[in-house]
């Protein structure tokens, strides 16, 4: 019995031996310049920190955001969840923009087209027919019957009735066009900057309520052009440490 214990303690010995003599080559090596990815073993915490800023010339540094959202778990799952709203929204803008713009122009091309088939007034206005028969100007002012008989008719001229409808169609597009670039600058980018406030992280109520108001004023363009599926958020990263994201 006494044997074993005797050969088992030198086994012991034996390994620990190995392990400092490993400890001595790879301090020598790290010493020496030869990174072996040990070093961290041989320092405090500080001096590794040191050693990466050396070695990487970045100088590691903790935002006020960064200590939030790697402290608090709830606040990061709001966090996160929040943020992926807002990229969502700002595709949704974009797309809805990049239909918006291009109908526009095809809308006054077409409204131009009308108002040039349609007869010129004296005072360089055009006039249009009703189908009771009644004319009016391109301003919507009714035309009373001696300048309503001045004007010469083909009978292929397009009618009120078209040029409101064309007007109007027009007037709802650019109105979208208007409403979501403000959606765009003025509620977007305002959440945008206080997401990405670096020094100065908003509380979870302040958060919830960007995420509410993002919502309630969402455009009914942009809501129609939101994906179904949600985007994933990049990781932020921060002195070489990647922040995990939540579910």
């Amino acid at each position: 019995m006494n044997h074993q214990t005797d050969d088992f303690k030198q086994i012991i010995k034996r390994q620990a031996q190995t392990r400092r003599q490993q400890d001595l080559d790879d301090y020598n090596n790290e010493i020496s310049g030869i990174d072996v990815g040990r070093i961290g073993r041989f320092l405090s915490s500080e001096a590794r920190t040191r050693l990466i800023e050396q070695r990487t010339g970045k100088t590691s540094r903790f935002t006020a955001l960064d200590v939030m959202l790697l402290n608090d778990r709830h606040y990061a799952k709001i966090y996160t969840r929040t943020m992926n709203e807002l990229q969502r929204a700002e595709l949704a803008t974009e797309r809805a923009l990049e239909k918006a713009l291009p109908k526009s122009i095809q809308l006054r091309v077409k409204l131009s087209e009308t108002l040039s088939k349609a007869p010129t007034l004296s005072n360089g206005t055009k006039a249009f027919k009703d189908i009771n028969g009644s004319v009016w100007s391109e301003d919507d002012m009714k035309l009373d019957e001696a300048q309503a008989e001045s004007i010469e008719w083909d009978g292929t001229e397009p009618s009120y009735e078209t040029y409101l409808d064309q007007r109007h169609e027009l007037e709802a597009v650019e109105q979208d066009i208007h409403d979501i670039r403000e959606y765009q600058t003025d509620v977007l980018g305002t959440i945008r900057g206080d997401l990405t406030d670096q020094d100065d992280p908003k509380s979870v109520d302040d958060i919830e309520t960007n995420s509410s108001k993002m919502k309630k004023l969402m455009p009914k363009a942009v809501q129609q052009e939101m994906p179904s599926t949600e985007i994933k958020v990049e990781p932020t990263k921060t002195a070489d440490i990647t922040l995990p994201t939540l579910d």
